[in-house]
């Protein structure tokens, strides 16, 4: 067996983890986040571009360690280090594989949903995905806009679905960057919720279904 495809067996048997370093430099009026895997030899480089907003709990001016999060639809990145540089960990989303469970073979490897989680897209070629469905018809500007702060058509489409059809394009962003995903959208909807603010949503899912009476 080879050193590689002993790897790919280790992190099968592993807990469904992404390991890695990151590095973070100022890039215009974004970040730019260099993730390294720990747990492969093969391509193991990926840049992201993001805001500082999208990293929560991220202080750029903190000189003391830090723990800060990046959270996508295929799952969460958890930093601890510096504002330039450290260690991340990054955990597949539950509800993300069991979607894409029937479709794409060795689903249960982190790193497909690690590298959906970058790149949106399942580094599976040899395997048919039904497409995702298109974003709603908005301006150029606004939909390349969601797409870099992970505003996901799934999202959109089940925030339709729910009556939450009227928010901005800044208001889905910070519902984003503020932890808000599909998962929570389809949850407010099944107890009643509609028409919430963001800061309403954020506090139903921090603080717990009582605190905001359904409407």
């Amino acid at each position: 067996m080879s050193f590689c495809v002993a790897l790919l067996f280790i992190s099968a048997a592993a807990a469904a983890t992404v390991p890695g370093e990151f590095h973070l430099s100022a890039d215009g009026a974004d970040l730019r986040l260099t993730l390294i895997r720990h747990d492969t030899l093969v391509d193991a480089k990926r840049v992201l571009h993001v805001s500082a907003g999208e990293l929560l709990g991220f202080d750029p001016a903190a000189r003391e360690t830090q723990r800060f999060r990046l959270v996508r639809e295929a799952g969460v990145f958890e930093f601890t280090g510096s504002a330039a540089s450290g260690r991340f960990t990054f955990t597949p989303d539950a509800a993300f594989e069991a979607r894409i469970r029937t479709a794409v073979r060795n689903w249960w490897e982190p790193g497909v949903a690690f590298e959906a989680a970058v790149t949106g897209l399942l580094p599976i070629p040899d395997v048919r995905v039904p497409p995702l469905p298109p974003f709603p018809a908005v301006a150029v500007g606004a939909k390349e806009r969601l797409r870099i702060h992970g505003v996901t058509p799934d999202l959109l489409r089940q925030m339709k679905q729910a009556g939450f059809d009227t928010f901005s394009t800044n208001d889905l962003i910070q519902l984003r960057s503020r932890g808000i995903n599909a998962n929570d959208i389809s949850d407010f909807q099944s107890r009643g919720y509609r028409n919430l603010s963001v800061d309403e949503m954020v506090k139903i899912k921090n603080d717990g279904f009582r605190t905001v009476a359904p409407h």
